[in-house]
């Protein structure tokens, strides 16, 4: 028996209040010396006893419905024990990214993880997770730990980066609210932290051990490969501690076409570029010899195909000899020359000339620049809403001949937004970038910090809506560049133009890659890359290192594009176990929530107390009747 709120219990104590006074009103019996015979048979002897009687039936009474009360108050309940949730778990988590590739380094982590198997002991719960980008689990908590040992031995590294946080979030899960240990089996590559940001939150019940792979002698890796007019050039890092010479081997569809040494210093890229007549498509790849490093990073593909070009709606103003659109277009357009950039094919239409939702055009254009609202009739609105429903890209620019009520009539849950003027002292304001890896900022790198070069004198005030993400913002500190999501597509509001009345951003470097990054990502992975990283292919296209045929979008020809790992985890850089640890915050108060909310439940569901109380009211009822008596 176990209770929800035991500190009532001490309310138990109030049974000495009707103890004390039952002990305080006792009427001892009068004693009468040498009485005579005829009195004997009035003496209330018979009467003394049942009113003693009832006395005590009025105590035991009211002390049960004092007890009955404070124990209905504690809220009792029998606590429901789960098999096996009074010991503890272990969950045996492998590391089964490419850096497991180097040699000896898989075959060091499967002997770890079955040393964790074999330290648990007999009868305990044990799991078996491996993990690189994705976490996966091979065997549910199980006391057969010959079956965990025959999962161990039959992993095998594969192509994907390293990902800690996945990893023990999966493992916690398994774990839940009982205690546990997790042993994560893994080379300690400081890359595995995504994005820069060690952290994850771990329950309290849930403890951390390391079972250290440790490091390859080094690594030398192809890190890129592209195409330049007259071949191909491909970049290696050399991660060893000493200089490394060798070849490069280029193939084409599946041909040697060449081969260049190179010698690269410890810690240091090198270009090796290849002279060789391409085709127009097919396939492409770089190979190195590397003994002591990852297999994986060894070979890099690139396809040939030339990308397919993103056809692109921008709308303008319908006045005659207006410049909407001029900036953007020329900024699209600057790429199409640019052997393996991004294509658009930008087409200018004004808003009062929007064709038909139904109509072939909107079939294949896959982002809408907005630079105005003047013009834009109903059918127009009608097709823009339908274009974002039905899963495609909105940039809109707030610009001067841009309507908030039209917006708000134009999406569902719009952006409400107000023009300001800046202060008349003619204080200008920069753009400052607020989440660099974005997918919009993440390509900028250090060179993000260009943005702030551009001078702003007008602006929108954007309230941002419920579920949107402020990617840059205005010096000022209000939004500048607004991602939220809309139906099935997504827009991105610019709180200015793009036009240069409101600033001079097209006049800058920046403008250029601006556009082209907010574009490319409004058009959505339907814009069929030429080449995607292991654990960011889509659909369709196989988890797996190579080049490989996929059929284009709107019924266009099929094409190349080219699958490879992540160059970040070519970096064997480690941390140290007390770094990681370090790095993994306890919640301390997770595991007592848990365990109260599984408490609460069992005691909510037997609701024992109000069986106490109908039990006290019984008792209150029956001592009223025998004090009535009483009297």
């Amino acid at each position: 028996m176990s209770f929800l709120a035991p500190a009532f219990l001490a309310a138990a104590a109030a049974v000495a209040l009707p103890i004390v006074l039952h002990l305080l009103h006792r009427h001892p019996e009068r004693r009468v010396r040498f009485a005579p015979v005829h009195l004997l048979k009035t003496a209330p002897i018979e009467q003394s006893r049942q009113r003693r009687l009832r006395d005590l039936l009025l105590l035991l009474l009211r002390v049960a419905a004092l007890l009955l009360i404070a124990f209905a108050f504690a809220r009792p309940f029998l606590p429901q024990v789960s098999a096996g949730a009074e010991q503890p778990m272990t969950v045996v988590a492998v590391d089964t990214s490419f850096s497991l590739t180097a040699p000896g380094a898989f075959a060091r982590a499967q002997a770890l993880a079955r040393d964790a198997v074999g330290q648990a002991r007999s009868g305990e719960l044990v799991a078996l997770e491996r993990f690189s980008d994705e976490a996966v689990v091979d065997v549910d908590p199980t006391r057969d730990h010959q079956e965990v040992t025959s999962a161990i031995n039959r992993l095998k590294p594969g192509y994907g980066a390293t990902n800690y946080a996945n990893a023990l979030a999966r493992a916690a899960g398994i774990i839940g609210p009982h205690r546990g240990t997790i042993v994560l089996v893994t080379d300690l590559q400081s890359a595995g932290w995504q994005d820069g940001v060690p952290q994850t939150a771990m329950p309290s019940s849930v403890a951390v051990r390391v079972a250290d792979v440790g490091a390859p002698k080094g690594n030398l890796a192809v890190l890129d490969v592209r195409r330049q007019p007259g071949g191909i050039v491909a970049t290696i890092q050399n991660e060893g501690a000493r200089a490394a010479q060798g070849q490069a081997h280029l193939a084409v569809d599946g041909r040697p076409a060449g081969a260049q040494p190179f010698s690269i210093p410890p810690g240091q890229t090198a270009d090796v570029a290849f002279s060789a007549s391409l085709p127009d498509t097919g396939a492409a790849q770089v190979s190195i010899d590397d003994p002591d490093g990852y297999a994986a990073d060894n070979v890099r593909f690139f396809a040939l195909d030339p990308p397919a070009a993103i056809p692109v709606l921008i709308v303008g103003r319908s006045a005659a000899g207006a410049r909407d659109g001029f900036y953007v277009e020329q900024a699209l357009a600057a790429g199409a020359g640019v052997v393996g950039s991004v294509r658009f094919a930008p087409t200018i239409v004004k808003a009062s000339a929007l064709p038909d939702p139904a109509s072939e055009p909107w079939k294949s254009v896959r982002a809408v620049v907005l630079l105005s609202t003047e013009g834009l009739e109903r059918k127009g609105r009608e097709a823009l809403t339908a274009f974002v429903r039905g899963g495609g890209g909105l940039l809109v620019a707030t610009g001067a001949t841009t309507d908030p009520d039209v917006l708000h009539d134009l999406l569902d849950n719009g952006p409400a937004f107000d023009v300001t003027i800046p202060k008349a002292d003619g204080a200008a304001m920069a753009l400052v970038a607020s989440n660099t890896r974005h997918p919009v900022l993440a390509s900028f790198g250090p060179a993000v910090t260009s943005l702030a070069a551009a001078r702003f004198t007008r602006t929108a005030q954007v309230k941002v809506p419920p579920g949107a993400e402020i990617v840059a913002q205005f010096s000022s500190g209000t939004p500048a560049l607004v991602d939220y999501p809309e139906s099935r597509g997504r827009v991105l509001l610019f709180a200015s133009d793009l036009d240069g009345r409101w600033n001079d951003l097209p006049l800058h470097p920046s403008f250029l890659p601006l556009v082209d990054e907010m574009v490319q990502y409004l058009a959505g992975p339907e814009r069929q890359a030429a080449a995607y990283l292991i654990g960011a292919e889509p659909a369709g296209v196989p988890a797996t290192p190579g080049v490989v045929l996929r059929p284009s979008a709107a019924g266009s020809p099929p094409a190349h594009v080219a699958v490879n790992v992540d160059p970040r985890e070519s970096n064997p850089a480690r941390m140290s176990e007390a770094d990681l640890q370090a790095a993994i915050v306890h919640l301390k108060d997770e595991g007592a929530a848990q365990a109260h909310a599984t408490v609460a439940a069992d005691e909510g569901r037997q609701a024992l107390w109000w069986y106490a109380l109908l039990a006290a009211l019984a008792a209150l009822v029956a001592e009223s009747l025998v004090a009535k008596r009483t009297v």
